[in-house]
């Protein structure tokens, strides 16, 4: 498996670090040609690297601080809309959270319990809130997401359902911090002005977005 990321170059989904880079300059030395990369983007995996001494294999000594391993764990969220409804997901306790991914990469198609997957606009997806509940918790990463022609076809499990952006059960949210976002989306969809919220010790900001989405690469060559 694979993903894309700034130069359209495969990735590997199960590498532990990546660079994705655009060559720089060419190098001769001898009979080899040393490439000298820029790189445009990059990224990690908390997972623990395979290390090579003395003629064999051997596992690496996690160098990381106690906790951090958690602290990186956070919950991705999904804000789905599908015809003036928002999808949400039974906590199992008699409330509602929104649904969940697999990755803090923002993914075309979301998973749902049981197997079934629902098809989403990539170019309508965006980051939209990210927080923290308590101290303890791992933190939300929250996606805004429009659902497609083909993810209405799906079958919801029991575990999910459809509700209007005009009468979401706010009483049976399961938290302070996703009723006040999923309050603020229902003000900004009114406006069709959304922004992206990051939480702070001063209450949290709000930064406002405007304009229509374009890819990477159209935005890189302006």
């Amino acid at each position: 498996n694979h993903d894309r990321a700034h130069t359209g170059a495969p990735i590997l989904t199960d590498s532990l670090s990546w660079f994705d880079c655009t060559v720089h300059n060419r190098v001769e030395a001898g009979d080899h040609i040393i490439l000298i990369g820029q790189v445009q983007a990059f990224g990690t995996s908390p997972s623990a690297p395979l290390g090579f001494c003395r003629g064999r294999y051997a596992s690496v000594k996690d160098p990381l601080p106690a906790g951090w391993l958690a602290s990186q764990d956070m919950i991705i969220g999904y804000l789905v809309e599908a015809g003036n409804r928002i999808l949400l997901r039974s906590d199992g306790k008699g409330g509602f959270v929104l649904p969940t991914g697999r990755r803090r990469k923002a993914d075309s198609r979301l998973l749902l319990d049981g197997g079934e997957a629902l098809s989403l606009v990539p170019e309508n997806t965006f980051l939209y809130s990210v927080f923290d509940v308590a101290d303890r918790d791992p933190g939300y990463l929250i996606y805004r997401a429009e659902l497609s022609r083909d993810g209405t076809q799906a079958t919801l499990p029991d575990s999910h359902a459809f509700f209007p952006v005009d009468a979401l059960p706010y009483d049976q949210i399961a938290t302070h911090e996703l009723r006040a976002m999923l309050r603020r989306y229902a003000r900004e969809r009114q406006d069709k002005r959304f922004g992206i919220y990051m939480d702070s010790g001063d209450g949290g900001r709000v930064a406002m977005i405007d304009g229509q989405s374009q890819s990477w690469t159209q935005a890189a060559s302006q």
